[in-house]
Order: C-alpha cells, then structure tokens, then sequence
C-alpha cells in the first residue's frame, strides 16, 4: 500500500506546526466547547497530500539504494519505478534472482 511508504518520511520538527488539525474528544457534544478540542499535529507526510508524490519520489531517487551503480541492474531498476514500486522484468530466472538481490 502507497500510504506506509509516505509514512516512513518524517517531516521536520519546523514543518509539523504547519500539519495540525482539530480532534472532538467526545462526539457527542459541540465543538465550541474548548475543553472538548484537542490539537493534533502530523509528524510524518500526508498520504493524499498534494506534494507527497514529489517528497516520496526525491527520497527514493536520492537514496543510496538508488544512486548511480554501473550495470544493468541499477539502470533498469531507476527506470522501473513509479512511487513506491518497481515494475520489470527479465529474461532469465538467474537475472530476475540478480535484480531481486540487488536490492
């Protein structure tokens, strides 16, 4: 599932003021009630959010798991990504085993 990959990425502590958002501590009641309020703030980024594709792509691309290696390997798992999954293949099983363990 995309969501767990966005939430691997912490936001940093500056950017956690601008994430918050209102909880009802009982539904029951009204929201005017300032006791009833409870502020929350997100620590890491928002599956859904707008820029959080971006994020998650320069995190994968800026990874040491994903710098620039020599062979095929690395070439066709940089082309074989789209947010959090990569799709490829191979010709043989001894290189599906080869690209697999590389990662």
């Amino acid at each position: 599932m995309r969501s767990k990959a966005f939430q691997q990425i912490e936001l940093n502590v500056e950017d956690k003021d601008t994430k918050r958002f209102l909880w009802l501590k009982d539904g029951t009641t009204t929201a005017n009630d300032a006791y009833n309020l409870t502020v929350y703030r997100f620590c890491r980024v928002l599956f859904g959010a707008a820029p959080s594709p971006y994020l998650l792509n320069a995190i994968l691309f800026n990874m040491h798991l994903l710098s620039k290696k020599d062979g095929w390997v690395s070439e066709n798992r940089n082309r074989s990504i789209y947010m959090d999954n990569v799709v490829s293949g191979a010709t043989t099983e001894s290189k599906v085993l080869e690209f697999y363990t590389s990662f």
